[in-house]
């Protein structure tokens, strides 16, 4: 009886452990899985805290300056025109190095370029604040503007490289969201250190704030490779590097003159689409162009980037009227007037949030395109704003046009990235940007124009500037019903075009186009 105890012990302890052993190794798989999957999640996490920090610091210094001019103009003892290149640098500079920002980042590896522009934002922050003369300052932001127009792509671009392009719309909810907060931080931060401190320290605020974000990208920031970038399309860059910015600084002068055909305008406005329409006759034709234009060949990207075009023009003119109509018809101070704007922004960052939660589903792009329809009404809304409206509705109603604005943006944004191969992000961010900017700088061009016609036509009683804001209020509902119906249209190919999901990486691949001829 002993024996045979001893004996079914002896047996069954060896198919105890062995069974252990088998259980153990069954469960291995799933738990390196989710070893791989926190480890991802953290890289993720670690990547969107220093995009999104380079994206507030972008964006607040885009905007502080404006709040500037009038003490720069008295301190440095220069004319109101001079001044404004300490904006107008910055901006055609960013405009200018937007497109080479996808080949450096193939050459040397979007992290390592990151980081040398979080370095380079806050050195040239330092030269900014130190400044003698203004001729010093405009150099020095000129210096900024390399930097500046760096951070936004790249961000993008190291953004898709970790999440990959099927997760871009939780990325860009929240990088967007940072970037729209900083817009409305820029002017009051500006003015409160203008106030307490002085013009320089402006700038010299970027500085540890800088520092903070180079120290942590180089600890936290993923790796990216670099990939073949072949050599640097000097032709090409030529083109867009001045087409661009050319384009945008006739804007730029169309808005403070009122015209798109006056002298200072119309020049820099031909020679720029003119450089820009040549840069793509030879970029189809260039081996190895500085970006792939045959992108727009794959209908969603094209839908994507014509959605986001349209949107941008729509939204950013409203965005020049509104302070304006807040100070002539109510008669309100810039602070009251930054105050009242203030609920748009909210309701933009709120949209942005609820869009990154949604992820990038049919259910997010069909809020995306009733948000672009809710922003025909809005604006239609904002046209009815007179000096008597309460500023409660007034509130209300900018929070809903800046929640709209919010939710459409996000997945127009995520559609271009769809499809992507990796080696191919690097093209798709500098065109995703370069377009953002062109629907600004057209937007505002387009809003300043009207509104100046329909002034100068009016006798300029209150009635007559009343009337102008409301009828250049309709024009703005009139594009952003061309933006939603474009938007619909982009939900449309999306939803027309086959998508299968890769097997080694996961992300969502669309059927390969073949090259424009």
């Amino acid at each position: 009886m002993t024996n045979s105890v001893k004996t079914t012990t002896k047996l069954t302890r060896p198919r105890t452990r062995r069974g252990h052993e088998l259980r153990r190794r069954a469960h291995l798989p799933r738990r390196e899985a989710r070893a791989a999957a926190r480890g991802d999640s953290r890289a993720i996490r670690n990547a969107l805290i220093i995009i999104c920090l380079g994206a507030l610091m972008s964006a607040v210094d885009a905007t502080v300056t404006n709040v500037a001019l009038n003490t720069l103009e008295h301190d440095l003892h220069a004319s109101v025109a001079s001044v404004q290149w300490v904006i107008t640098a910055y901006l055609l500079t960013v405009a200018a190095v937007i497109p080479v920002s996808g080949w450096a980042s193939r050459r040397f590896g979007a992290r390592q370029v990151y980081v040398c522009s979080l370095a380079l934002f806050g050195v040239s922050s330092a030269l900014c604040a130190v400044a003698g003369s203004l001729q010093m300052l405009v150099a020095c932001r000129l210096l900024q503007g390399v930097a500046g127009g760096m951070l936004v792509p790249l961000g993008q671009l190291i953004a898709a490289e970790v999440a990959g392009p099927s997760r871009m719309g939780k990325m860009i909810s929240r990088i967007w969201m940072f970037s729209s907060i900083g817009s409305m931080l820029g002017p009051t931060v500006g003015g409160a250190l203008l106030q307490g401190l002085g013009w320089r320290w402006i700038f010299m605020i970027n500085v540890p704030i800088s520092l903070v974000a180079t120290i942590a990208a180089l600890y936290l920031l993923p790796h990216t490779p670099s990939r073949p970038a072949g050599r640097l399309d000097i032709a090409g860059l030529l083109r867009l590097s001045v087409g661009v910015p050319a384009v945008v600084f006739a804007l730029a002068q169309a808005e403070q003159t009122g015209s798109l055909f006056s002298p200072s305008a119309v020049a820099p406005l031909i020679l720029g689409v003119l450089l820009v329409a040549d840069f793509v006759r030879h970029a189809l034709r260039c081996p190895a162009p500085l970006l792939n234009v045959r992108l727009f060949a794959r209908p969603t990207f094209r839908s994507s980037m014509v959605a986001i075009f349209f949107v941008d023009i729509s939204w950013f003119g409203v965005l020049v009227l509104l302070p304006l109509a807040f100070q002539q018809l109510r008669h309100a101070s810039p602070l009251t007037a930054g105050l009242l704007m203030a609920p748009q922004g909210l309701g933009t960052a709120i949209g942005m949030w609820l869009c990154g939660r949604l992820g990038d589903g049919p259910f997010a792009r069909r809020l995306g395109a009733a948000g672009a329809l809710v922003l025909v009404f809005t604006t239609m809304l904002v046209a009815g704003f007179g000096p008597t409206m309460s500023g409660w509705a007034v509130c209300l109603t900018l929070l809903c046009a800046g929640f709209s604005a919010g939710v459409s943006w996000v997945p127009a944004t995520a559609v271009g990235y769809f499809g992507l191969a990796r080696d191919e992000i690097s093209h798709g961010s500098p065109l995703v940007t370069v377009t953002m900017r062109l629907g600004a700088s057209f937007g505002t061009a387009i809003a300043a124009i009207m509104l100046q016609a329909q002034l100068r036509a009016g006798s300029g009683r209150l009635d007559h500037v009343q009337t102008a804001y409301r009828t250049s209020f309709y024009w703005e509902a009139g594009l952003a019903l061309v933006a939603a119906l474009t938007y619909v249209y982009m939900c449309r190919v999306v939803a027309r075009t086959p998508v299968r999901a890769a097997a080694d990486t996961g992300e969502f691949k669309l059927p390969a186009v073949e090259p424009v001829a």
